[in-house]
This record gives C-alpha cells, structure tokens and sequence, in this order.
C-alpha cells in the first residue's frame, strides 16, 4: 500500500485520513515520470511555522503539499528532484482485507487504531462503547 502525509490544508483536521488520491508529477520534464500513483493519506505532514512556506515549512497553510516516502517520490520523479509540482484529485479507495483493530494502553488509557479498511470510502467516523455497560466512551 502506498501510504502519504498531507499538508495541515489538505489534511483537513483529519478529515482526509484514509482518502485517496491520484498523484502525478506536471510541469518539469527534466525530473518528471509521467507516472500516476494512488496513495492513502495516513498521516499529518507537521507544520513548521518557524520557517516561510517554501523549501522547509512546505506543510505549513495554505499549502498543498504530498509528503511523499522516497519509495514512492520515485514512482512519479527522479531522485534528485527533491521536491517537484503535482497534480491531484481524489478517487474513491480500492482496498481489501476488512478492517483492523490495534487496541494497546494501560489502566488509565486506551489507544485504537484503524487500518485496512475494506470497501470504497473513508472513515468517516467511529465510537467505542464499553461492551458490558453499553455506554459511550469515546467517540
């Protein structure tokens, strides 16, 4: 699975978490491969207000930008290209396997997290009920 961090503006307050979209590199055919890759947002590119927006505080609003692992960075570059201009839209999910559920913590938390999630869309929501009691804990 290809898997990205946005950008604060494109990450939407976690809105865009598990969303996918269509990514390829425009406008700079010394480094471009005119590859499209689909991606799965499953993270925050972080901030850096310390810094302007543009070659380090590239996650910072109002910018869109794709955070890509280096693996994936190639499919649609070269190398060497560091950081080049893109072109996207989001495309529904083709994802197989179900839902998966990693529950950790100790006495005083509880940390849950989805992946895999079968089916076309996004999480949208979720809640998490104590089984015996039937009441909300979290949503």
């Amino acid at each position: 699975m290809k898997t990205d961090a946005l950008s604060t503006t494109l990450f939407n307050n976690g809105s865009a978490y598990s969303a996918c979209f269509e990514i390829t590199c425009v406008e700079d055919a010394q480094w471009c491969i005119h590859a499209v890759i689909t991606i799965t947002v499953t993270n925050l590119c972080p901030p850096n207000f310390a810094e302007p927006n543009n070659n380090v505080g590239w996650c910072n609003q109002p910018l869109e930008h794709f955070d890509l692992s280096e693996l994936i960075f190639l499919h649609i570059a070269q190398y060497r290209a560091w950081i080049v201009p893109v072109m996207y839209r989001r495309v529904a999910c083709i994802r197989k396997g179900g839902m998966r559920f990693t529950i950790i913590g100790s006495g005083s938390f509880n940390l849950i997290i989805v992946s895999d999630v079968g089916g076309r869309g996004d999480v949208a929501a979720m809640v998490v009920m104590e089984e015996e009691k039937g009441r909300l804990i979290h949503q």
